[in-house]
């Protein structure tokens, strides 16, 4: 059910895990289609957790971007599915933003003991069968969006007055 406006804390927000990927990353739809309403828009919270690595793959239909929040970790652009063997590699560090054009092969390492936590936004929903992840979360829980339990949106307040700012 999409909101009229939807503010929500990603924390709030289940993370999913694929059944065949273990430990390795979570991830959290923030924005996307069956609670914000967004068409144009899926921006992700993706955790990759410390010492693992997420395969490499390609999205043929949609761009995609990162910006790093916290953590470190590498990009691999370009190579080989699924080792990635061949790419070029990019230093992930909190600010660092990658653009990803449609097509492109792309997944990362953490050799780090900390978690490499990161938004990643694509211009629209993806085709059906073009995100393994989001295929996943729909399959697994019937919605690409779930808050964890107990959990609610943020609660808005009036606008009184602005006038002291």
């Amino acid at each position: 059910m999409a909101h009229k406006f939807f503010v929500v804390r990603a924390a709030d927000i289940q993370p999913f895990t694929l059944p065949e990927g273990g430990t390795v990353f979570d991830s959290q739809l923030i924005i996307g289609p069956d609670e914000a309403g967004s068409s144009d828009l899926h921006l992700h919270r993706f955790t990759l957790h410390a010492h693992q690595v997420n395969d490499t793959g390609a999205h043929a239909e949609n761009d995609e971007a990162y910006y790093v929040l916290s953590g470190r970790g590498r990009l691999l652009l370009g190579g080989r599915v699924p080792d990635g063997a061949g790419a070029e590699a990019f230093d992930l560090e909190p600010g660092i933003t990658a653009f990803i054009p449609a097509g492109t092969t792309h997944g990362m390492e953490n050799d780090t003991d900390e978690d490499l936590v990161m938004l990643t936004i694509w211009p629209r929903k993806p085709a059906p069968g073009a995100n393994p992840i989001h295929t996943g979360r729909i399959q697994a829980w019937g919605t690409s969006f779930r808050l964890r339990p107990g959990r609610d949106y943020v609660e808005s307040h009036a606008v009184k007055d602005r006038s002291s700012i």
